[in-house]
């Protein structure tokens, strides 16, 4: 009978542990599709992991159109950095769950303008939601960011067109890689 070496019978222990831990975290995992953004903040998951969540909570309510505000800064400004996002943040929805009818914000955005609402500080969710009706849309996604350190911090808000309330809000945390820096560097440069 063949005799293990020391060295073999270490080996055959680090495997042996190897696999254990990763059963474990298996077992334990949430089976969902939803990346480990938590732990990592990398942009493209988080990105993934908002079309997830959002496009699950709106097929699970029933909804098929929705309209994507621009997103703001918390001073309520719009900047390239929100625009950016609610740019990807619809295309990942539309990616993740073909059905969804998502509409053209260029209208939200003509009629805002018309009624000079978010310039006077009106644009508020009962405001939002007439809007909505007048489009022809069940839901409206609006959106906060602001940038802390080397990441950015966003607050999604689903606002049901009909009740005129929120069904749902979220929040994600992603780092900011270097698009979004630069992005992030036009919006505050002394000539803007």
């Amino acid at each position: 009978m063949a005799r293990l070496t020391t060295f073999s019978k270490l080996l055959i222990i680090v495997t042996v542990i190897a696999v254990g831990v990763s059963f474990i975290r298996f077992l334990f995992s949430d089976s969902k599709e939803v990346s480990d953004y938590k732990n990592t903040y990398e942009y493209t998951n988080v990105i993934h992991d908002i079309g997830l969540n959002v496009s699950e909570k709106i097929s699970s309510a029933g909804v098929e159109s929705v309209l994507i505000a621009d997103m703001t800064n918390l001073e309520g400004e719009k900047k390239n950095l929100g625009r950016y996002l609610t740019e990807e943040i619809s295309a990942e929805i539309i990616d993740v769950r073909k059905g969804i009818s998502l509409l053209d914000r260029s209208q939200l955005n003509k009629l805002i303008k018309e009624q000079e609402l978010n310039a006077a500080g009106l644009l508020d969710q009962e405001t939002i939601a007439g809007l909505g009706e007048i489009i022809g849309t069940e839901v409206i996604i609006t959106g906060k960011y602001e940038v802390i350190g080397d990441k950015v911090k966003l607050w999604l808000r689903a606002i049901d067109v009909e009740k005129g309330k929120a069904f749902f809000i979220e929040d994600f945390m992603m780092l900011l890689n270097e698009d979004l820096q630069s992005i992030y560097d036009s919006d505050n440069s002394w000539w803007n």
